[in-house]
């Protein structure tokens, strides 16, 4: 049986026991990212963002939260790549690579990568 602790816009805090021992279990919104390769410069697109945790920039692919409720993953990061940086991309060139869970041991979190080729200079 699970507690929980904390209850966020974008994420919870539920504490889980298993055996003997109590688990912090983070569940956040799952999210996407693209991996988006011009073919043309031979280049991969990063994006720079401001992290707070950080308390500074990155240098990252682009990527988004499924935080817009009935949006599927493709239209999600569709969405991103626009809001990011500023490019279109058709949503059939965008191809499913792989679901991720990047923080397996204390995360509930799934992350949806896709690459897409472009030709654009």
């Amino acid at each position: 049986m699970s507690n929980l602790v904390y209850n966020g816009k974008f994420l919870s805090v539920e504490e889980r026991p298993f055996k003997d021992k109590t688990y912090e279990i983070v569940k956040m919104n799952n999210a996407v990212a693209c991996l988006v390769m011009n073919k043309a410069k031979n280049k991969i697109l990063l994006v720079k963002q401001y992290r707070p945790v950080l308390k500074g920039y990155t240098l990252e692919i682009p990527a988004g939260m499924l935080d817009v409720e009935g949006e599927f993953p493709v239209e999600c990061i569709i969405r991103e790549l626009y809001e990011e940086a500023n490019i279109c991309i058709d949503p059939k060139d965008a191809k499913f690579l792989m679901n991720y869970c990047p923080i397996v041991g204390s995360v509930e979190h799934f992350l949806a990568i896709y690459v897409a080729f472009v030709d654009e200079e």
